[in-house]
């Protein structure tokens, strides 16, 4: 089987630009729970971030196999801008909440380590938790879950890159893999235990690039189905409780949401590649999405802190983080 080359492609940097406002979005807006709005935000965040694996799957190349570059193009500007966003949230509360040096490097240990790991380092009282910048749900984990789930990737694409069934029997010994770990989840970080289900969507999306699935789906005008794919996509997520397999909720089919939620990531996909091919069509549109996109790191990194800060400023709400709930109304803003 030949492996086309692949270069920039402004469908995928339009793709990773509106998979990372989600996650914005999702972060800072803050509506109801349950009501339609939320669940539409809920369901943008879940999808985004398998997105993100199957894409970083899709754009594997050979050439282009370093396991230690890969793993210093995600650390060291997680590093980075974490770092500086530190220091300036650390100011901003030392001069606004009566922060200490001392939350600051609390704050630091929190952010990089999952609260399973932090919490034995370094206890704090609970009632702490709400002093907390960044708390626990910074998108560091994302990065860590990437840098664990390379190296299974990097071990197995070489046997199924050109077999699909090999693919069909490692994505299956990882998927049960994801249903051991579950059972131990209470040991091990949350974000640990979805490195064999998010490694197996990486082979799947290298394995969809060897057979030049998305040239064909980027050239489709058949909407349709994408349509079809899109209502699936739904119904699966509101009947079958995949939307939280990455997380120890696995939703209302226990341990099966893992299965249903690999499948839903690919039907998904297939719509979103062909909603991305028309937002392409609307210049200023696409040109910010493919900026978003170039820069989705940056992004994901920058939206959190200093949504935290504005709305602060703004008095929107007390906290930032996905269990905050508050009442939206015309006058509540970002």
């Amino acid at each position: 089987m030949s492996r086309k080359s692949i270069t920039r492609n402004k469908i995928f940097d339009i793709a990773r630009g509106l998979a990372i406002l989600f996650v914005c979005i999702y972060h800072i807006i803050y509506t109801p729970e349950n009501e339609f709005a939320y669940r539409l935000l809920n369901e943008s965040i879940w999808f985004a971030i398998p997105f993100f694996f199957l894409l970083s799957g899709y754009l594997y190349r050979v050439e282009h196999h370093d396991l230690i570059h890969r793993v210093k193009a995600l650390l060291i500007p997680s590093v980075k801008y974490t770092l500086l966003l530190l220091i300036i949230g650390g100011i901003y509360c030392m001069l606004f909440h009566s922060y200490t040096i001392n939350d600051v490097l609390i704050d630091l240990v929190y952010t990089y380590l999952r609260p399973e790991f932090s919490l034995k380092l370094l206890p704090i009282n609970m009632n702490y938790w709400d002093r907390l910048l960044y708390d626990v749900i910074s998108p560091v984990w994302f990065i860590w879950t990437m840098i664990f789930t390379l190296p299974v990737f990097y071990i197995f694409v070489r046997l199924t890159r050109h077999s699909f069934r090999n693919l069909f029997i490692i994505c299956a010994i990882m998927l049960a893999l994801s249903f051991m770990l579950y059972d131990y989840s209470s040991y091990v970080s949350w974000n640990l235990t979805i490195v064999p289900l998010y490694a197996a969507i990486m082979l799947a999306g290298d394995y969809c690039s060897g057979i030049n699935i998305s040239e064909r789906i980027v050239n489709s005008k058949n909407y349709f189905i994408g349509l079809t794919a899109l209502i699936i996509h739904v119904i699966m997520y509101y009947f079958f409780g995949s939307s939280r397999a990455f997380m120890n909720e696995l939703g209302t089919i226990g341990k099966w949401s893992v299965i249903t939620f690999f499948i839903q990531v690919f039907i998904g996909s297939y719509a979103f590649i062909l909603a991305c091919r028309l937002l392409g069509k609307i210049k200023y549109v696409s040109e910010f999405l493919q900026f978003a996109g170039r820069n989705s790191l940056v992004f994901m990194f920058l939206h959190r802190p200093f949504g935290v800060i504005f709305s602060d400023l703004l008095g929107t709400y007390i906290k930032s983080g996905p269990t905050w709930q508050v009442e939206v109304n015309a006058e509540v803003f970002i």
